[in-house]
């Protein structure tokens, strides 16, 4: 169980190493924009492939609602405002979780996508600088040659993830 001032306990077992990225120069601000693109990767450090669950990941299309991408003032520190919202998903009816909200990387193998921030959801002021680093918890991996995630499976694992840290000019 993750506890309030420890964060998720990492897992050694799961090979999944993720990356962020931007492309926005320093002349490219979020101020001539309605957002900024972070280029997220997912990386399968494993020679076998491997399934995971979207839902919390970096990959959830929700990720910067649910405060999994933390941006820290370069000048005084202070973190930025994110919604932080918490989001209560239904298991599956059948027991398995749908084509969309799996995620399959082959064996060394990695997933790249863009992940747009954007206010309210992540509140960065204009000109300032940030360090962001993604933070957050693998809630459902299976490694192996699998086609489907189910509620049933055993030998899922689940452990934290943090990745490099990137920096932005809002």
């Amino acid at each position: 169980m993750d506890s309030p001032t420890k964060g998720p306990e990492f897992n050694t077992k799961i090979p999944l190493k993720v990356t962020i990225s931007t492309s926005t120069s320093s002349t490219d601000r979020i101020s001539d924009r309605q957002s900024i693109d972070l280029d997220i990767s997912v990386q399968n450090t494993s020679p076998e492939p491997v399934l995971f669950l979207r839902w919390l990941s970096p990959l959830d299309p929700k990720a910067p609602a649910m405060g999994l991408f933390v941006f820290t003032s370069i000048k005084d520190g202070t973190q930025a405002t994110a919604m932080n919202l918490k989001i209560s998903r239904m298991l599956p009816e059948g027991g398995n979780y749908s084509a969309e909200d799996v995620v399959k990387i082959d064996g060394n193998g990695s997933i790249n996508q863009k992940i747009a921030i954007k206010s309210p959801e992540v509140v960065l002021e204009r000109g300032e600088r940030y360090s962001v680093v993604a933070k957050g918890t693998w809630l459902h991996v299976k490694p192996g040659d699998h086609s489907t995630l189910s509620t049933a499976d055993d030998n899922v694992l689940r452990g934290g993830f943090e990745s490099n840290i990137a920096e932005i000019i809002a």
